[in-house]
């Protein structure tokens, strides 16, 4: 078989353990942090109350798409989100292979793009919330743009545009201009061609960016403060640049839960995903094509480019990404020129077997990391399930209150992502459920009490009202053998969720005065 063919198997096969580590985000229904309030406007408020609000926040093509997702899922959009994502997750890798064979590069590197892409590590952090099905979608509708530019025929072109206008609602994509680029040069584009060919991608841009900092901007409430240029010095960029670049090292450090699943999971499942790895990069191993050093560096300074680019506007305003809590979503652009890097440092090495064995171990460790993630993922829907359950049957049997949740460790290191229970990952489900009862509960880890302090109290942030007189304490009490995600087997949490039956995963007990505690609902 020739290189490319080769090549091609070696993507598909990724493709496919790509699917198989990613079953878990089809397993689970919840929604987490900031999906809760649009799942609560959607139920109380309508479609058109979300397209409002995401025109207010600077946002209006992530409207759409939400409201997609509720219609398809109702109240629990979810699933669907996850499995739209899946799906253009996979798309995406198959036009990253595409895009870089069309550029003329050998099979082999297209091939490594492709699979570092589909294993995916640095995005980890937001996997299953409805943001990210959107990212995917619109980092999907871009690179389909850039797929085509090099198409000769005018509605293909025109397609093209268009799917450009869609992956622009996540504006820092732009960043990908410089693939487009470099793709249409590799084909000959030069002069007054490349100008032609360029113009209508660039008209599109401009119209998008004028459009930020005309008409958005003002009504985008976002822009307020949120995200406001605060880089005031050289030293400044410097920093947040170092902050950006560190992110690819810090994204890494779940590796260390895939130890634990190698020490507490079913020994099938490890071989499984070492046998999946094993096959990809035996694949690789046979492309023989070496890359030439001159596109070697060409590859390597695309990749800076892009990388750069992609940062640009977190270092401006200063938003440093982090794998925990969300805030990956940072890298979103600039995780692509990583890709790029990562791939020309692969074929930098000396030899076909080091170079199949470092894309096989690459694989095998991402693989298992998105293993563990899905296992948290339903673990967390767990946790969250139980406690909203024990609160309802709390508030139903006493007058409102406000309540001031603890964990019996800290809700960052038990829940899904080291997040906390914002006021509604908790109120929300409890609203749209009938069982709140005018109560209202917090995360104490989660600054509950601060927010609290004024005495407002609110579902979502949206329209805080006054807090119920009565204020109490209480603490979640996990049992001993749900303290630990990594400590279960990913069969048994996933027949847990899907029966949905209530899963006692601890004890609520409520502070009812000084020194004196009791569990909820205990005869009074």
């Amino acid at each position: 078989m020739s290189d490319e063919v080769n090549a091609r198997w070696c993507v598909v096969a990724m493709l496919v353990l790509t699917f198989a580590v990613n079953i878990p985000l089809l397993v689970t229904t919840t929604v987490y942090g900031d999906d809760w309030a649009w799942v609560w406007v959607n139920h109380f408020q309508g479609a058109a109350k979300i397209r409002e609000y995401m025109w207010q926040i600077a946002h209006p093509g992530y409207g759409p798409f939400f409201n997609l997702w509720f219609w398809l899922g109702g109240d629990e959009p979810g699933r669907v989100a996850r499995a739209s994502a899946l799906a253009v997750h996979l798309g995406s890798g198959w036009l990253l292979w595409r895009i870089f064979l069309l550029g003329r590069v050998s099979p082999a590197f297209a091939a490594t793009v492709a699979v570092l892409y589909l294993a995916s590590p640095f995005l980890g952090g937001i996997r299953g919330t409805l943001s990210h099905a959107e990212y995917d979608v619109f980092i999907f509708s871009y690179l389909l743009s850039i797929r085509f530019s090099t198409d000769r025929r005018l509605i293909v072109i025109a397609g093209a545009v268009v799917a450009l206008f869609v992956g622009l609602s996540l504006e820092t994509l732009l960043a990908l201009e410089a693939l487009r680029w470099w793709l249409l040069y590799q084909n000959g584009y030069r002069g007054r061609k490349f100008i032609y060919r360029v113009a209508p991608f660039a008209a599109v841009v401009l119209a998008v960016a004028i459009s930020r900092v005309t008409w958005l901007v003002p009504y985008g409430e976002v822009y307020a403060s949120h995200n406001t240029m605060k880089a005031k010095s050289l030293s400044d960029l410097a920093f947040q640049i170092a902050l950006h670049c560190y992110y690819y090292i810090q994204a890494l450090e779940p590796i260390r839960y895939v130890a634990s699943l190698v020490a507490y999971e079913n020994v099938i499942v490890t071989l499984l995903l070492a046998a999946a790895a094993a096959v990809v990069g035996l694949l690789y191993h046979r492309v023989k094509t070496e890359l030439r050093d001159r596109d070697l560096v060409i590859l390597f300074g695309l990749g800076l480019v892009v990388l750069g680019l992609g940062m640009l506007p977190y270092v401006l305003i200063q938003r440093a990404p982090n794998w925990v809590n969300t805030y990956s979503r940072f890298v979103v652009a600039s995780q692509f020129g990583a890709f790029i890097l990562m791939a020309c440092f692969i074929h930098a090495l000396r030899g076909r077997l080091v170079r199949a064995a470092a894309v096989g171990m690459a694989v095998f460790v991402f693989a298992g990391m998105q293993v563990q993630f899905g296992k948290w993922m339903m673990y967390d829907q767990l946790v969250v399930a139980d406690l909203q359950r024990q609160l309802g049957d709390h508030f139903k049997a006493n007058p409102p209150e406000l309540l001031i949740v603890r964990f019996s460790q800290d809700s960052h290191e038990v829940l899904y992502i080291k997040r906390c229970l914002a006021n509604y990952d908790i109120n929300v489900a409890l609203d749209i459920a009938g069982t709140r009862h005018g109560s209202f509960a917090y995360d104490r880890d989660c600054d509950g009490e601060e927010y609290t302090k004024e005495g407002k109290c609110g579902v979502t942030g949206f329209d805080p009202v006054p807090c119920p007189a009565i204020r109490r304490t209480a603490e979640f009490r996990l049992r001993p053998e749900m303290e630990r995600f990594t400590r279960l087997r990913i069969v048994d949490l996933a027949k847990q969720v899907m029966t949905g039956s209530p899963v006692q995963t601890g004890s609520l007990v409520i502070d009812q005065a000084p020194g004196a505690t009791r569990p909820s609902g205990a005869a009074r």
